[in-house]
């Protein structure tokens, strides 16, 4: 039934009732109570103007009741009217309907830059105020819309004349159970501005990675198949990405001995386990061959809340090799220095002993554990004393690029032994480093030969 007719059916059926009741009621009471018919006359003359009185009265109660009601449901749609245009304007929508062309809400005219006068518009003139890039597009969805009756979501940017900031609008559209066409009009300019703004990052990031030779970078899914693999992954481990795509990481890259336990460490880590930390290991090349890496991972989740695991490697075949010679040199070195007669020592800035090697204990009779950390003028009194200390002072202040001396060194027996120290300074921690000469030996013979002559 139409809601029109409702009030109107309504309050006659309840004039119909009160009439009836009136009637037969009024009748039934007088015929009863009332014997005299000229008297019965007479009181239906009466009886029919009180009729009128409160037939009157109930109807004007009726008609003010559904007049308030009335009212009331005006104000709550003025309210909600005035909401809705609140909200579409704060959402930067606009509404519309195709009744043989386009009617537009005030607010959708606003936001495709119109006046009151393009209220009403074709699909041609709608189409005119879009990029021409994007009319294609819109049109195809226009026609699925009004001839097939599928809904439509399609994004288009405005014509402008000067587009420093391209307006995008999104335009929504469907049919309603009566057949009617309606749809939305959205300003989605700032989410367009941040999708552009994620794709460029994305790009930036993608490209530093692609990029960037010695950092190998391989995204892997929650069963561990790769879905990343940067050109660095393919010089560092020799697999080409088409090579590697869809297969899982143990069995590219981990050697099989450590297999099953990369593999139950990442499924446990990604059912809330404690996360695989950033460590050096060994990996396993295409040929077999294994390489040393530093490998940091880190677990992520898409858009579809998925979790991804991402590997990122630095090659560390350089570095072994640097740290395989050093260590060598510096073998070497400590058997050369451990092997040489004469005393080899550093001392910090405060003149302690940070090194000695094994001849100091065969010239000064104290164990290297003894004299470590103890002042070399303990050993050498001299070099606080007169000259020397002078000239001790003019090597730490820079004036002097070495110095050689001979001095007294005290040994462990109590004697005093001739000795030849040969310093020199090292910056910018200002320690000595030096070496010590027995020559106590080639001393006395000096000295007897003094004698004798």
């Amino acid at each position: 039934m139409r809601p029109d007719l409702q009030g109107s059916l309504r309050l006659a059926g309840v004039y119909i009732l009160f009439s009836a009741l009136w009637i037969f009621g009024s009748d039934y009471l007088l015929h009863a109570l009332i014997k005299d018919s000229e008297l019965v006359a007479e009181l239906q003359t009466g009886k029919g103007l009180l009729f009128i009185l409160l037939s009157s009265g109930l109807i004007f109660l009726l008609s003010l009741r559904d007049r308030q009601a009335q009212r009331q449901l005006l104000e709550k749609l003025t309210h909600n009217s005035r909401l809705l245009q609140h909200t579409q304007r704060n959402a930067g929508l606009g509404s519309w309907e195709y009744r043989d062309g386009f009617h537009w809400s005030e607010e959708a005219l606003g936001l495709l830059g119109r006046v009151s006068d393009n209220q009403q518009c074709s699909i041609n003139q709608l189409l005119s105020w879009l990029h021409p890039a994007e009319r294609s597009a819109v049109q195809r969805a226009l026609l699925a819309l009004l001839e097939g009756r599928h809904p439509i979501m399609v994004s288009a940017r405005l014509l402008q004349a000067q587009p420093h900031q391209p307006t995008w609008l999104m335009l929504r559209g469907e049919v309603d159970e009566h057949g009617r066409v309606l749809g939305t009009v959205q300003n989605i300019s700032a989410q367009k501005r941040d999708e552009s703004a994620l794709r460029e990052s994305e790009q930036r990031f993608r490209q530093l990675f692609e990029q960037t030779p010695r950092i190998a970078v391989q995204g892997y899914d929650r069963e561990r198949r790769v879905i990343y693999w940067n050109q660095a992954s393919t010089l560092l481990y020799g697999y080409a990405v088409h090579e590697v795509m869809g297969r899982r990481l143990e069995e590219l890259i981990v050697p099989l001995a450590a297999r099953s336990k990369v593999a139950s460490a990442i499924n446990l880590w990604q059912l809330g386990g404690p996360p695989i930390p950033a460590a050096e290991v060994q990996l396993q090349r295409k040929d077999g061959s294994l390489v040393w890496v530093y490998s940091s991972h880190l677990m992520l989740r898409n858009s579809l809340d998925q979790l991804e695991l991402y590997c990122v490697d630095i090659d560390l075949t350089e570095q072994k090799k640097i740290d395989s010679e050093l260590q060598i040199s510096e073998s070497r070195y400590r058997s050369l220095v451990e092997q040489l007669g004469d005393a080899i020592f550093i001392t910090d800035a405060d003149d302690k002993l940070s090194f000695l090697n094994p001849a100091w204990t065969q010239i000064s009779g104290y164990p290297i554990h003894e004299s470590l950390g103890s002042p070399l003028q303990r050993f050498m009194p001299e070099l606080n004393q007169g000259t020397l200390h002078q000239r001790l002072q003019e090597l730490r202040s820079g004036k002097l690029s070495s110095l050689r001396l001979e001095c007294q060194l005290l040994t462990s027996s109590g004697q005093t032994r001739r000795v030849e120290v040969q310093l020199n300074l090292s910056l910018p921690e200002h320690s000595l480093h030096g070496s010590l000469h027995d020559v106590n030996e080639r001393h006395q013979v000096q000295y007897r030969q003094r004698e004798q002559s």
